[in-house]
Formats: C-alpha cells, structure tokens, sequence
C-alpha cells in the first residue's frame, strides 16, 4: 500500500468513526427483532411525535404516559420546550400506532421515572424530587400536583438522582437513590422524616403512597435505576453500572442489604474495599449479570406473551441495545439467573423503560441515540404475541371487576383490583378459599396480601407461616407478620424455607440468642449470615457484655465485629482496634475496613503500625494503604499514594516483607523507581524482594536494567525463581 493510500484509508476510517459517533437515529433504520419467533416489536411511536424519551408507564385505559426529556444535557442550540414535559398518548382507532397526544404535565427538571398506582396518582422521579400528579375533570392534563419525597443536595448530575419506583401490593412505593458523585445529602419524606449522608454509595428506600414513613431499606449500589415488586412482595433492581469492574448487576433487595460498593472509594470499582461479588464478609451477591446500562427491570404477569413468561424478570440493556429475561431459580434464602436477550436492536435502538398494558403486551421507551445530549429523536415500541390481535382488548379496561373471578385472573393488577374490593366489600370467603385450595402461588399470594388487610388477621398469617406448602408463601406471610409487629417467632416450632429464616434472623430483638446467631453468621449462604449479622446488632447491647474475644471461628468474631460496627455510636467504634490486633489477617482485614468506613483518625497510628507486621501479605497491605488514604482524606482512593509507598521503599529499616508490596504496588515506568534503587534492592539478599526486583526490570523504560538482568542470569548468589525471572526480562532484547 502507498503511503497516500494509507493516508487516505486512515481518514476514511476517521470519517467513519465520526458519524458513527454523530449519527443520528435514521428513519430507515432495521427495527429491533425478537429471538422468541411468537413474539413481534412493533412501532407504536416516533419522532418528531416523541423526542429523548425516558420514564414511562400505561394505565388500564391504554394510555401510555412517557416523559420526554428537553433537560437532560441540553445544548445551546436546543430549540425544544424550556422543561420536561410528561405525553399522554393514545392509540383511539385500535391499529397499533398513536394518533392522539395530550401534553399531561410540563416543567420538570431532569425527570427519570414514572409510575401509576392503584388509585390513579401518576408518581414522577426528578433527579431531586418525587411528586405525583392526577388528572381530575378528565381532560388528559395533570390538575393536582403533590410533593411526596424531596432531595436536599449539591449533587445535579442527572443519572444519579432518585429513580427507579415501584409499588407493592398494598401502595407502598419503593424507590432508588444513586451514589449522588459522593455528595453530602438529606433525603425527606412528607412527615419531615429525614436520612442523610455523604459518599456511601447508591440506597433504596420505601415510603407510604402520600410520601410518610420512609424507610431506608438497602445500601451497597452504584445507581438502582429500575426496580420492580414481584407477586411475593420480593423486590428487585438493576445496578447501572460498576465502572472499571463490570458487569452490572441484577439484585434481589432485601431489608438490610449490602450489596458492597460505597462512592467514596472511587469510581473504578477495584478498591479492596468495594465488594461487586459479595467477595467481602456482609455483602449481598447479584442474582446475575446484565448487559450495559440496565435502566428498567419488570416482573411480568399478565397474559399477553407466552404462558412460560409469567413470573419471568426482564430488563432494558442501553448500551448493548436489548431487552434481557431472567428465569428466577431458588438459590439458598435468595435467586439466581442467566442473561438471555429476548429482544435484539442495532446501534440505534436504545430502551429505557418499560410497563405492561392492559392486554398484557410491553410498552418500551427508546432514547434512538447514543448521545446523552439531547438530539431529537426518539421512539416508543410495544411487544405483543404475533398471533394476539393489535388493538387493545377493552375488556379489561372497561368492565368493572367481576369479584369472585377476576380474582383468578392471570393478570396481576387485575386479580389486585378485584382482591382489594372483596376485602372493601367484606367478602372474605372467596379469599380464604383461593388462599387455602389454589395450587397456583401467585394467586395465594393475592388472597395473603388482600386477607392481612381485613381484622383478625394474625391467625390466618401464622397458619400460612407453619402449613405453607410453598416457602415464597411462608416467606411473605412472614412478612406480613413482621409488618403488623409481630416478632416472636418460637411459636411456630416449624422447619422454615431459607427466606423465613432469613427474615426472621434479621429481626430477632430478645436476649439470649446471641449464641445462636453467632452460629448462624458461618452459614455458606451470605443471605443467611447477613441475616444473622442483622440480629446482632439488634441485640448489640447484650454483645458488648458477651465474651467474643473467645470466638475460636474467625468467621463469627467477623460477624461480632460487623454487628458492632452496624449499631454505631462511640462505645462500639472503640472496640475497633481490639479486632485490629486479631490473630487472623481476615478479622484485621475488616477492622481496617471499619475503620476507613467510619473515618476513625484516632487509630491512624494503629493502622500506620500494621504495615510493619512480619506476616504482611499483599491484599492487607493493600488495605492498610487504603485505609490510610481514607483517614487522610484522600481525594481519589481507588488509586495509590505512591509517595508514601516509595517512602516506605527506601527505607532501610522497613521490614523486608514490607518493602517487597511496596515494590509490587509501583508501575516499573514510575520515574522515582530508578534503575540504581533497584540494584539497591537486589542487594537485600532477600529472595522475595528479589524477585520483585527482577519483574520490575523486565519492564522497566531505562536503558540500563539489561546490564542488571544479565548480571542476574550469569550469578549463582540468586536463587533460580529470580534468575529465571530475569531470562524472561532478557527475552525483550532477543532477535527474531
């Protein structure tokens, strides 16, 4: 090739990369396809009709409530309207397409989300605020506007914020709150209930439908962007997104959780402690991985796809440009999944958000763009059977409530709907018999739910604890227990499924059970030992007074040590340096991270003090220095002090084990690791640091570590894994 055709083929495919990065969603564009050949994808709506869509949700008339986004990054030669603005569409002829939009609401600010309850309310996620909003003389425009949960913070970056709603069965509305980029925060409910804090990472959240009673619920995540509330009352979200250290993540959210990334040690995800896995003691592992960019998670129940769907979890990829199905396995007192895609787009095809419309087929939203900055396009789909007719069935949005049978209805908000009303109406019956003759779970679960709401309750909920043949029936009627302040669970005396036993470790308030807690904490299921490191904070008092330095399970002294470091406060925090002296380096481990958690300053010294220890290995070492950075407030902790570690490199009276990590730790093209202090090191005698020294060389820039290296080879004063080692740097010089 010559040298102006390589040119040219150069620019060509500079060309070709800057209109991919430009390019705009193009009419002619291949639609996304499904890899089930039953079910079809079909567009509903596109631009200029919708532009840079986000949030969306369907109400039982059919109408398709999605935000359209005219904040989120918006240039200086945007020429869209000044706020977000909330579309109603509809499509009123039945053939599949809009041909009717209201404005509904207009003038929020980086809106995320939306959500319909039961009663009618429209929930809407602002970065910074949740409202809701109605519509009532029924002229498709939001009338009524009510703020339910307000965000106080400096944080404005749009991803980040509050997002994520989802309602249980009985109106409570779960939501998620991401890593706000480490900003200090105060997060408030209607009632004036408040939890703040700074740099701890992403947090779900429940509250009452008028926004009292919020209650944290969970920590650990990056961004729990979607989230949805299965039959059983589980909860689950998608973690968007782990940064250095994909993938990311599907999570089953129990109350309590850790699910292990905290924002301020760094955005890389790699900080020994950030925990992705549950690699680390008390953290939660994810049912499974997702594609990139998971914005929405959705528990499908209704009849509009193949029966086998029903109770299946799916998920919208951003970044990999498809929709995900999650078969659910029991694992343990949690699930597992595989990834498989349902749906498949090209580069243009970007799902948001989805929800289920009254015939049961999936309305799914598409930013059609891989900018953030807004640019104008953007589509709305809706996936169907291929063989189910295209309009939308009235029946289910029209009729009222048949009591008796749609309380069977396969349809999950129906079956809702019709259980409510039969509590409302006083007719248990029907209720009692679903719940004690129905073979099918779901079904006892809608009877469950709709029963705890009638009085008297209590019986039926303990009888469905000690008799449920299903443990998803046993584990929510235990929840419902739990919720009514019921807590005394002896009574039962029954072998319980993993989940109740979960549940009701996390709750245990009396004495005397610390001894069976601490055993429970070395259960193999981290959903179990989280559990029971849970009860023991609980009882957090009892245990300061309880002899656990005598622990001989390292893994149970591990649990005291979380437990105390759950319940707070001084007394607990001083007990740190106690578990700092352990004998094993796993228990050290964790007082290390306690202490950075908290930000304890007083034990500097103590921390200063373990690098010196003559057992050091490289993953403590690696802690104690992150530690360190942590009580020096370091601004970037997910990437080394390399000053202090050349430091304690250089000096001589470093132990050896020391200065051997800390060799490790620096890149060989570091410019204060010269090749002279390397031949100052070789001459330790020491093997170890040796052959570190050897390994640095192999990749080290200056023109002198040849010399060095063959030194190496040619003498018999090192030993052979160093020497070795050093042929393998020498391999760099030979001739092909």
């Amino acid at each position: 090739m010559t040298m102006n055709k390589l040119l040219f083929f150069i620019a060509s495919m500079a060309a070709c990369a800057s209109s991919a990065i430009a390019q705009p969603a193009r009419d002619d564009a291949p639609p996304p396809q499904s890899t089930d050949p039953r079910i079809v994808i079909e567009l509903f709506a596109e631009h200029p009709q919708i532009v840079t869509p986000t949030g969306l949700a369907v109400d039982r008339a059919g109408h398709v409530f999605v935000i359209e986004s005219n904040t989120h990054f918006r240039p200086d030669n945007y020429k869209g309207p000044a706020a977000d603005r909330i579309l109603r569409m509809s499509d009123t002829t039945g053939d599949g397409k809009v041909d009717k939009i209201d404005v509904f609401h207009e003038g929020t600010i980086a809106t995320m989300d939306l959500a319909l309850s039961d009663d009618g309310w429209l929930y809407v996620a602002e970065r910074s605020r949740i409202l809701r909003l109605r519509d009532t003389d029924n002229d498709g425009k939001a009338d009524k506007s009510e703020d339910i949960v307000t965000l106080d913070t400096t944080g404005t970056y749009p991803h980040d914020g509050l997002s994520g709603l989802a309602f249980d069965f009985f109106g409570n509305l779960n939501f998620g709150f991401g890593e706000n980029l480490g900003h200090p925060y105060k997060l408030i409910g209607k009632d004036g209930k408040t939890f703040s804090g700074e740099a701890e990472g992403g947090n779900t959240y429940r509250c009452n439908p008028d926004g009292t009673g919020l209650t944290h619920t969970a920590t650990g995540f990056w961004n729990p962007f979607g989230m949805c509330v299965d039959s059983f009352g589980n909860v689950f979200a998608v973690d968007n997104d782990p940064g250095g250290s994909p993938p990311c993540r599907l999570l089953h959210i129990v109350d309590g959780g850790d699910y292990g990334y905290k924002f301020r040690y760094g955005r890389s995800g790699i900080h020994p402690f950030v925990s992705w896995f549950a690699e680390l003691p008390g953290t939660l592992p994810m049912v499974a991985g997702t594609g990139d960019g998971p914005c929405e998670v959705l528990d499908y129940e209704s009849d509009g796809l193949p029966a086998e769907y029903r109770g299946n979890l799916l998920s919208t990829s951003w970044a990999d440009h498809r929709i995900e199905r999650y078969r659910l396995t029991p694992k343990g007192a949690s699930y597992t999944s595989t990834r498989e895609t349902l749906i498949q787009g090209g580069q243009l095809f970007r799902p948001v958000s989805m929800d289920v419309a009254p015939d049961g087929s999936i309305f799914v939203s598409d930013w059609a763009n891989k900018s953030y900055t807004l640019h104008g396009h953007g589509r709305v789909w809706r996936i169907r059977m291929k063989d189910a007719p295209k309009q939308i069935r009235s029946k289910r949005q029209l009729r009222s409530i048949h009591l008796t049978t749609d309380i069977e209805s396969i349809d999950r908000t129906t079956r809702r709907k019709a259980a409510k009303n039969l509590v409302a109406a006083g007719q248990l019956n029907p209720l009692n018999k679903l719940l004690r003759t129905s073979k099918d779970p779901r079904l006892q679960a809608t009877a469950l739910q709709a029963l705890s709401l009638a009085p008297g309750a209590e019986k039926e909920l303990i009888r469905a604890v000690a008799k449920g043949t299903h443990p998803e029936i046993q584990a929510l009627a235990h929840r419902l227990l739990l919720k009514s302040g019921n807590t005394e669970f002896s009574a039962f005396a029954v072998a319980v499924p993993a989940p109740v036993d979960r549940q009701e470790l996390a709750n245990y308030q009396s004495t005397g059970v610390i001894d069976y807690l601490l055993d429970r904490s070395d259960d193999d299921d981290p959903f179990i030992s989280r559990a029971a490191i849970l009860g023991l904070r609980n009882v957090a008092a009892d245990l300061l007074a309880f002899d656990w330095e005598k622990l001989k399970s390292p893994k149970q002294r591990i649990a005291v040590l979380l437990a105390l470091k759950l319940s707070g406060g001084e007394a607990a925090d001083k007990l740190a340096t106690q578990f700092l002296h352990d004998a094993d380096a796993n228990v050290r481990f964790e007082a290390l991270r306690w202490i950075a958690d908290h930000s304890l300053k007083q034990f500097k010294r103590d921390v200063e003090r373990q690098l010196y220890r003559r057992d050091l290995d490289f993953r403590y070492f690696h802690a104690c220095l992150a530690a360190l950075e942590s009580l020096n407030e370091k601004k970037r902790q997910d990437s080394r002090d390399y000053k202090y570690v050349l430091e304690r490199l250089k000096d001589e009276s470093s132990p050896t084990s020391l200065r051997t990590m800390c060799l490790r730790l620096l890149r060989a093209d570091d410019p204060k690791l010269s090749v002279k202090l390397l031949t100052d090191l070789l001459a330790s005698g020491n093997a170890s640091l040796q052959l570190e020294v050897a390994r640095k060389l192999a990749l080290h820039p200056a023109g002198g570590r040849k010399k060095l290296l063959i030194k190496i080879v040619n003498s018999n004063e090192f030993p052979r894994e160093v020497r070795l080692e050093a042929v393998v740097g020498l391999a760099h010089y030979a001739k092909s």
